[in-house]
């Protein structure tokens, strides 16, 4: 009798263990639950909507290498500065320089005919370009100018028996002209401020000289 009992008093004992086992780990799970579903969500980090470029004040140096009736002469813009509005439009002024050497004649001295000389020359020039945006680095361009281009030129150098005799020639007046450019390129942005650009433009001459190609590779930065 008393082994009969002892053996009842084990099996409900048996029994409520695991019945407080299970309520244990039922209160875990609730309790889980509950820290997920309270634990506050991290929002995810703002996207700039345009990470290739922004707004702000614009320096570009460039090379270029102008296709004129009598040479096709290398020059240099050292200074360029505008402002980049931050949706593709860009303003910028600046100045052409390049010097060169090549065949003409003087309207007043036709009696010399065509001689070499040697020319100074620079060409102002503002410009409204917009950069198509595109998800990618690399940019379509068009753009317009405005440039004034003229300088001077006087007889190249001529040696004579170990002497220069033109040392002495005076400068006047090198084809001049004002025009309307017509601009079309690709611009690659190297990061957020830099950029590389590469153009061809046409100008528009107003007047009788014949209309020059320009190349231009630059290289431009936003602050």
């Amino acid at each position: 009798m008393k082994t009969a009992v002892l053996i009842a008093a084990l099996a409900w004992a048996a029994a409520v263990g695991r019945a407080g086992a299970a309520l244990t780990e039922t209160a875990a799970v609730v309790g889980a639950t509950q820290t997920a579903e309270t634990k506050p969500v991290t929002p995810a980090p703002a996207v700039d909507p345009s990470p290739l470029g922004h707004s702000g004040f614009l320096y570009v140096f460039s090379l270029s290498n102008w296709g004129v009736f009598n040479a096709s002469p290398l020059g240099y813009t050292p200074f360029e500065l505008g402002y980049d509005f931050g949706n593709g439009l860009r303003v910028q002024s600046g100045m052409d320089l390049f010097y060169y050497e090549g065949l003409d004649s003087e309207e007043k001295n036709p009696q010399f005919g065509t001689r070499r000389y040697t020319y100074e020359m620079s060409d102002w020039r503002t410009s409204l370009i917009y950069r198509v945006p595109m998800p990618i680095r690399l940019r379509p361009m068009l753009g317009i100018s405005l440039n004034m281009v003229g300088g001077s030129r006087r007889l190249a150098a001529d040696l004579q028996g170990g002497k220069d005799i033109n040392a002495n020639a005076p400068k006047f007046a090198a084809w001049s002209y004002v025009g309307l450019g017509m601009m079309m390129g690709l611009e690659y942005m190297l990061s957020r401020d830099w950029s590389l650009q590469l153009s061809e433009r046409y100008d528009v001459t107003f007047g009788s000289f014949p209309s020059p190609y320009v190349t231009q590779l630059g290289v431009a930065v936003t602050f």
